[in-house]
């Protein structure tokens, strides 16, 4: 028997990241919520972070020493110091209670609050205590050592955007700000299905025809990592009914690794196509990860990832992960360049995302492609990160630089 085998309705990696963005738009996946401070790491903000003062609220020392007047430090030096009365000891946290004024002086420690009065700090090096005299042997120019009101951030200065990814970074920022809530998109909820009478679970023994559900974590971690709230996985046999009931799980993304090429057990196509507004295509120019579909029930994503595992990381990344930062406003993902190892020709018609290894040689970052199979397991455990070369590119010479993407 003959299969014939049907045209696939292949779509630029432009068209296809356009037609998601346009999906998850109308499906309405830009729902937020307010969380605690505490539980907004890796999640994604939807409120711009502005100062809501001054920070500092107060000219503030940056050193251990004494606020004084500057103008009072004029010709001070080793063999003729400025001798100045200390009228206060101010303690961390506390608001002076003296001002200070010609021939006198403050005890203050760093981050303590400068008295009226004071336009300077002295470090406490450059003194020396007598009493209650003070001998200061350097003179001080006007707000030395001093940082003043709003020189960090004055009240309404930006700091982030709606888009950003928060990190430990951006929560130490919100802490000083004094966020003690956010606004932050709902995390999309993620179901994946691995498809193939073939897997095996990771305990089982590895036998003749059979391999391990190697997309079904990698998956997960991908959609973890980038911000997806994952509700489940699970593994169905190659079989019609069984990848139907799977469809039918309540989730904004359902990812189906497998059953997204021709073979007459790869159902998904022809399952979504019977939905509304159903498959919205089938193929990606990219390479690996032609076998590529998205559909649509109306009420979830549905997005089919080639078996392969290199190929369904790559897809992933190319596909979901740009869309996502799309959708969301994160932003371009960052990038280092390195010389290429060697020569490196262009696929005509398709995207190429090619892993490298990375290293230093003679001062310069170098990456030296990772040839292999899409199934090729080798691949991904050597890869540091891809380069991209565009379907209309002729290709790359060896020693010219590339823009690599760290995968870690």
């Amino acid at each position: 028997m003959v299969t014939k085998l049907r045209l696939l309705k292949v779509k630029s990696l432009k068209e296809g990241r356009g037609l998601l963005v346009e999906l998850m738009r109308d499906l309405g996946l830009n729902k937020t919520e307010e969380v605690l401070l505490e539980d907004s790491l890796g999640r994604i903000l939807a409120q711009e972070i502005v100062a809501r003062e001054d920070i500092p609220s107060f000219n503030r020392s940056s050193v251990d020493g004494f606020a004084l007047k500057s103008s009072n430090t004029q010709g001070a030096s080793d063999s003729l110091p400025t001798v100045l009365t200390v009228i206060e000891d101010i303690a961390m946290g506390a608001v002076p209670t003296k001002v200070v004024g010609a021939g006198q002086a403050s005890r203050l420690m760093t981050g303590g609050m400068l008295p009226e009065g004071a336009d300077a700090m002295v470090m406490i090096e450059n003194t020396e205590i007598m009493g209650e005299l003070l001998a200061v042997y350097k003179p001080a120019r006007a707000f030395d050592h001093v940082v003043e009101i709003g020189e960090d951030s004055p009240k309404g200065q930006l700091y982030f955007s709606p888009g950003t990814r928060v990190s430990p970074r951006v929560v130490a920022s919100l802490a000083s700000l004094g966020y003690d809530r956010v606004r932050v998109y709902r995390r999309p909820s993620l179901y994946i299905v691995s498809t193939g009478d073939e897997l095996l679970d990771l305990g089982e023994e590895l036998v003749p025809g059979k391999t391990r559900d190697v997309n079904g974590f990698s998956v997960e971690a991908l959609a973890q990592d980038l911000g997806f709230e994952v509700l489940g996985k699970t593994r169905v046999a190659d079989d019609r009914q069984e990848l139907t009931e799977a469809l039918a799980y309540e989730a904004d993304f359902i990812m189906v690794s497998g059953s997204s090429s021709q073979g007459d057990r790869d159902y998904l196509a022809s399952i979504v196509s019977k939905m509304e507004p159903g498959l919205l295509f089938h193929g990606l120019s990219i390479k690996p990860g032609k076998p590529t579909i998205l559909a649509s029930d109306g009420k979830k994503v549905i997005l089919g990832l080639p078996g392969h595992p290199v190929s369904s990381f790559i897809v992933f990344m190319a596909l979901v992960e740009e869309a996502f930062r799309d959708y969301y406003g994160m932003g371009d993902k960052l990038f280092v360049e390195a010389r290429l190892s060697h020569n490196m020709a262009a696929t005509p018609g398709r995207t190429l995302y090619q892993p490298v290894e990375l290293d230093y040689k003679d001062g310069e970052l170098w990456a030296r492609p990772i040839f292999g199979a899409s199934g090729s397991l080798s691949v991904l455990a050597r890869a540091q990160g891809y380069f991209i070369l565009e379907d209309r590119e002729e290709g790359v010479v060896g020693q010219d630089l590339v823009q690599v993407y760290p995968l870690d």
